[in-house]
C-alpha cells in the first residue's frame, strides 16, 4: 500500500507494491521531484539555503546547583568545564551541558560564524520567532521559542 498525503493533509492509501510510504503530494508526481513538505506543507528549506547552526550546548536550569553539579560530576563523571557563580557547564561530547541555577525550562544554545543579524533575519523569513538581538559581557545573541514553545538562544559565542 502507498501512503499518499494531500495538500489538505489527510492520508489515502492506494496499492502499490514498489512505493511504499512515499509522500507524494496531490497531483501524483513522481517521488523524485516532490520536495519534501513540513508540518504547515510549505517547502522545507533547501540545503543551500540553510544557516550555519552548531549546537553549542544544553543548558538545564537547576534549584540546588551544588548537588547538581556533583551528581553530573561524581556520578556521570563528566569534566568541567566553567564554574562561575550560578553556573558550572561540562564537557558532555559534541555539545557541553550547563546548570544554570534558576527555574526554567531546559535552552538550546546554538552558535553561528555567520553574522547574527542575517542569521535572525533569514530565520525569521522562514516563520522562525525570535527576539531582538542583544550583547552582554561574552556575546551577541538573541532568543526565540520552538513551535511548542521551547527556549533556545543563537549566539555568536567565541569560547
Amino acid at each position: 500500500m502507498m501512503l499518499t498525503f494531500f495538500m489538505d493533509g489527510f492520508p489515502t492509501l492506494e496499492p502499490s507494491i514498489t512505493n511504499l510510504g512515499t509522500l507524494v503530494p496531490q497531483g501524483g508526481h513522481p517521488p523524485h521531484q516532490v520536495r519534501p513538505f513540513s508540518e504547515n506543507w510549505e517547502p522545507v528549506v533547501e540545503e543551500d539555503e540553510r544557516v550555519s547552526l552548531d549546537l553549542k550546548r544544553i543548558v538545564i536550569f537547576v534549584s540546588d546547583l551544588d548537588k547538581q553539579a556533583a551528581y553530573y560530576r561524581d556520578r556521570l563523571g563528566l569534566t568541567v568545564l566553567e564554574e562561575r557563580e550560578g553556573w558550572v557547564e561540562f564537557d558532555a561530547g559534541g555539545c557541553s551541558i550547563a546548570l544554570h541555577r534558576g527555574r526554567r525550562k531546559p535552552r538550546l544554545d546554538f552558535v553561528t560564524t555567520e553574522p547574527l543579524d542575517q542569521v535572525r533575519d533569514g530565520l525569521t523569513i522562514r516563520g522562525a520567532k525570535l527576539q531582538e538581538i542583544k550583547q552582554d559581557a561574552l556575546c551577541r545573541y538573541c532568543r526565540g521559542r520552538d513551535a511548542e514553545g521551547n527556549p533556545f538562544q543563537i549566539s555568536t559565542e567565541k569560547r
